[in-house]
């Protein structure tokens, strides 16, 4: 099941860059400024890696409301 929710500008990382890169993750470590190995090491996280409305963010933890 794929993470993907365009319609609120939720992509999970590998979601994004499978849409917005056709997988490739060299292409968008170069769009972004970063080493091709920075964005395995998101994309292997623990915690995992979305983007949200153009920002990458990581959810550090879940607070009970």
């Amino acid at each position: 099941m794929s993470n993907l929710d365009s319609e609120e500008g939720f992509f999970s990382l590998s979601d994004f860059i499978c849409e917005k890169y056709g997988g490739n993750h060299s292409a968008f470590a170069r769009d972004i400024g970063v080493q091709r190995n920075q964005i395995q090491q998101w994309l292997n996280a623990k915690k995992p890696v979305y983007v949200v409305d153009g920002k990458l963010v990581q959810v550090i933890r879940e607070i009970k409301s």
